[in-house]
């Protein structure tokens, strides 16, 4: 036949005190970096290839080189086309756009 299991009394004793640390400890606290996902990270933005930047930089591209390299630099970075009340036809316009990015 098994001996029932004895604790010591300290044993006893301890084991509230540990069950309240156990219990008390917060849980990790996320940042907002850690609880919003970023759905776009791998993405890439569109550069418009013919945008006004490129387009002067190439044409300062002989003549002033130095100038079309810092205009290159401009030029490869994403832009942004707002759309909204002031566009006459919102849905054409927006489809133009999608129709020239994606080469429709």
């Amino acid at each position: 036949m098994k001996r029932p299991l004895r604790f010591s009394r300290g044993l006893v004793r301890a084991l509230p005190l540990v069950a309240l640390v156990i219990v008390a400890r917060p849980a990790h606290a996320q940042t907002v970096g850690e609880a919003v996902v970023n759905l776009f990270r791998s993405s890439k933005l569109y550069v418009d290839p013919s945008s006004r930047a490129k387009q002067q930089a190439n044409a300062w591209r002989r003549s002033r080189p130095a100038d079309a390299a810092l205009m290159d630099k401009i030029a490869n970075q994403p832009l942004t086309r707002w759309i909204g009340s002031w566009n006459v036809n919102i849905g054409k316009d927006v489809s133009d756009a999608v129709s020239r990015i994606t080469g429709a």
